[in-house]
């Protein structure tokens, strides 16, 4: 009875596994294009990928462009890597971005606190 109850609760936990990376992917995905659609509006880069689609207005061309930069990382990654050295290697890579991008954060809210509101800000005060 047992191995019949724990095999059906292996299968439910790599379903929420499977779901949980997907939906992570589909996730990021999106934040990616809606950022180059973004920097495309800015004219930070080419204006085309500020192009929106017409009926359903999605920033098609910065949703194909996420997809293949995507595509062409994924096929160079692997073709240096193993399947599971790839996935350490992304993760890797995604923990040091994370990392950097929090201690640009802390380091910028020092700055702003103490060249916008310095009088307001004393680390003896509650």
């Amino acid at each position: 009875m047992g191995g019949k109850v724990s095999a059906v609760l292996a299968l439910l936990v790599s379903l929420c596994i499977i779901s949980s990376t997907i939906g992570g992917e589909q996730s990021g995905y999106n934040a990616v294009s809606r950022l180059l659609y973004a920097m495309g509006r800015a004219a930070t880069l080419p204006k085309a990928l500020a192009r929106g689609h017409q009926k359903h207005h999605t920033p098609y061309v910065a949703i194909v462009a996420a997809g293949m930069v995507a595509l062409v990382l994924m096929y160079i990654v692997m073709a240096l890597f193993t399947p599971f050295g790839a996935f350490v290697f992304y993760l890797t890579l995604g923990s040091f971005i994370f990392l950097i991008l929090y201690a640009t954060i802390v380091i910028a809210s020092a700055v702003y606190i103490h060249t916008r509101h310095r009088h307001e800000f004393s680390v003896l005060k509650n």
